[in-house]
């Protein structure tokens, strides 16, 4: 079984994918590796000094957002981690917040401002006059 061979434009090419946020799998398709260390060490080639920090950047493009609380510079931080104080939640075995709102205008100006799309999710009423036996 051979070595899948690709010109350096390619290499630099599936890099800058990559780091983009492309799925690895996604990527193991299209330049036809078998596994995830194949692209990991055409990452690696390019970018052996800072191959963390790249992997960490990858990840967040991934994800599609990224925001981030290093420091309260502005009022919108400080509205929005107060709302994450008391009306927020976090969502059990994963990294995702949810807000226990009822207006929907500040629920789309939090998540417009940090670039996410937002699900209203409906209370389900408990069945009335159900016996439990």
């Amino acid at each position: 079984m051979g070595i899948k061979k690709l010109s350096n434009e390619q290499e630099k090419q599936l890099v800058e994918e990559y780091i983009a946020g492309t799925p690895v799998t996604t990527l193991l398709t299209k330049y036809g590796f078998k596994s995830k260390k194949s692209i990991i060490d055409k990452v690696k080639k390019y970018h052996n000094d800072d191959f963390e920090q790249v992997k960490e950047q990858a990840k967040t493009n991934r994800k599609g957002y990224n925001y981030k609380f290093e420091k309260i510079t502005n009022n919108f931080d400080a509205y929005f981690l107060g709302l994450l104080l008391t009306d927020g939640y976090i969502v059990s075995n994963s990294n995702k917040v949810g807000l226990d709102l009822a207006d929907e205008d500040c629920i789309k100006f939090i998540a417009d401002s940090i670039g996410i799309q937002y699900h209203i999710m409906k209370m389900v009423e408990e069945i009335e006059n159900r016996d439990i036996e």
